[in-house]
């Protein structure tokens, strides 16, 4: 698109290290691309959903690999405000999801990238996990020490009719349906998103999402049919 290539002239010319009056008028292009990029991202995906013309897959993958990826990717913008990312996924995890791995990127994408926007100069944003028990879902956290949310206000992340956004702690702007965004594909997978907040002291966001079950009921009266069902699913 032409937005696209506005942007990868503007990361060329900045990479390239362009005389020093021009720097400061190139990161502004650069910082007003970024924001108009991801506020006509948001409102297409959302606008997609909601007409149901995105389908969701539901396919199991490495959630921990996605997760160390989607933070090394964002660490550089954390660093510039010299914020760290820590995991902290259970060393024995090894249940995979049953989702679709580019819209779980899009949520934590999403959570983690509003945590860096809201959290001031060397702040921590934390991505953890913890198993539900008796449950077929796993539980997900985005926690940040950042600037948090007024309580008045927590109402209205997740709905549209009451959109909801602020500037970050650099002046950044967004569409105001990020959240709502996060929300439908976390219910379209069967899973919930809830948030807790303490304003000035930071925020979490909270969602779950189904795991693989690692028992599978086979039932049929011919007992050629159920050694051919075995056979496939354990291969």
């Amino acid at each position: 698109t032409p937005m696209n290539g506005i942007l990868a002239i503007l990361n060329l010319l900045i990479d390239d290290k362009p005389k020093p009056e021009h720097i400061e008028s190139l990161r502004i292009m650069k910082f007003s691309s970024d924001s108009m990029m991801s506020i006509i991202n948001d409102i297409l995906d959302f606008n997609k959903i909601e007409a149901g013309k995105v389908d969701i897959e539901k396919i199991p993958f490495d959630f921990k690999e996605l997760i160390k990826q989607i933070a090394k990717s964002l660490q550089v913008k954390a660093s510039e405000n010299l914020n760290t990312i820590q995991i902290n996924i259970d060393a024995d995890f090894q249940a995979n999801l049953i989702s679709d791995p580019l819209r779980i990127n899009q949520i934590i994408t999403n959570l983690v990238s509003n945590a860096i926007k809201f959290t001031n100069k060397g702040g921590l944003i934390y991505i953890s996990n913890e198993s539900v028990t008796a449950s077929r879902f796993i539980k997900f956290s985005v926690k940040d020490t950042g600037v948090g949310i007024k309580e008045e206000d927590l109402a209205k992340l997740f709905s549209v009719d009451a959109k909801y956004t602020s500037e970050g702690t650099a002046g950044e702007k967004g569409s105001g349906l990020g959240l709502s965004l996060v929300k439908e594909i976390i219910e379209k997978h069967g899973g919930t998103i809830s948030v807790e907040s303490e304003y000035g002291k930071g925020t979490e966001f909270i969602f779950t999402l189904p795991i693989a079950s690692s028992n599978i009921l086979i039932v049929d009266d011919n007992k050629t049919d159920r050694l051919l069902y075995s056979k496939i699913l354990k291969n």
